[in-house]
């Protein structure tokens, strides 16, 4: 007879799984199918998807919507490029291996801190008063921008912080997968008279190619919800230039205490992301 005792070791894991995972999860939806606002009397009332239409029918929310996609596609694309670029130098034969251990271990540091720590940062960095960027540029006689309290420079300022601090996820990621490649095949091409362009096209993209699309997708789910740097740099201004919907919705809840509301925007938001992520991985398991 076959015994279920070992699955008893289990329970307080489930237990724990249930209250930090599954429970806030069906909290938050029912928060969002009532009109609870913070600040007012306690009257609840079932509004069903009124929120939820509210917030399709919000101008505010669709544009920091497709502010906030627009953040993420950026920062991934710039991070790829660049992680890309150093895994393919550091792990080429001008580079010993001692020289690409340091370099990986200088790179990993940026994913030690904290997000908030860089965003502080940078922040002092980039400030218009005593930061290192803008004395460099008054020093060689150069317009100091103000790069937090412009709207143009604002946003390109936190993609910023986000590609210093998560480019090394790339770049430990994709020369891991460089370096699981059978050095056979390298020697073949060289032998057939490959150059270093069909080489990368047809041996070294096949390879790393499953490692991009994880990457890719790991990252561009953590920039869709990025926080910290937004919270600690602009606050989602100069206007709403830097607002993305994870600060939106802090907005709602605890400046505008509409909690409901910003429930169901962050139930819209969550579901495009798991909407996208599925018909990305769709598209990549058919190829």
């Amino acid at each position: 007879m076959r015994s279920y005792s070992p699955f008893l070791f289990l329970i307080p894991a489930i237990i724990l799984i249930i209250l930090t995972g599954l429970y806030p999860l069906v909290h938050s939806l029912y928060l969002s199918l009532v009109n609870i606002k913070l600040g007012l009397p306690y009257k609840l009332r079932f509004v069903g998807l009124h929120n939820y239409m509210k917030a399709i029918m919000d101008e505010r929310f669709l544009s920091d919507l497709l502010l906030t996609y627009k953040y993420a596609a950026i920062c991934v694309l710039l991070q790829l490029v660049f992680g890309l670029v150093i895994s393919l130098t550091i792990t080429s034969r001008i580079v010993s291996e001692k020289m690409r251990n340091i370099t990986l271990s200088i790179l990993i540091a940026p994913l030690l801190f904290p997000y908030v720590a860089v965003g502080q940062l940078f922040r002092l960095i980039l400030s218009t008063d005593f930061g290192l960027v803008n004395y460099i540029l008054n020093v060689l006689g150069m317009q100091a921008p103000d790069w937090f309290g412009n709207a143009s420079t604002a946003f390109l300022s936190i993609v910023l912080i986000d590609v210093w601090q998560n480019t090394s996820f790339f770049v430990l990621l994709l020369t891991a997968a460089i370096l699981s490649i059978p050095t056979d095949y390298y020697e073949a091409a060289a032998i057939d008279g490959a150059g270093p362009i069909q080489t990368f096209k047809f041996i070294t993209l096949p390879y790393i190619y499953p490692a991009i699309f994880f990457a890719v997708i790991f990252r561009f789910l953590g920039s869709l919800k990025a926080w910290d740097y937004v919270a600690v740099t602009t606050y989602g201004g100069p206007g709403t230039a830097t607002e993305l919907i994870s600060w939106y919705t802090t907005f709602l809840a605890f400046y505008k205490y509409e909690l409901s509301y910003s429930t169901a925007v962050a139930w819209i938001f969550n579901l495009t992301m798991l909407v996208l992520t599925l018909l990305l991985i769709r598209i990549v398991w058919r190829r």
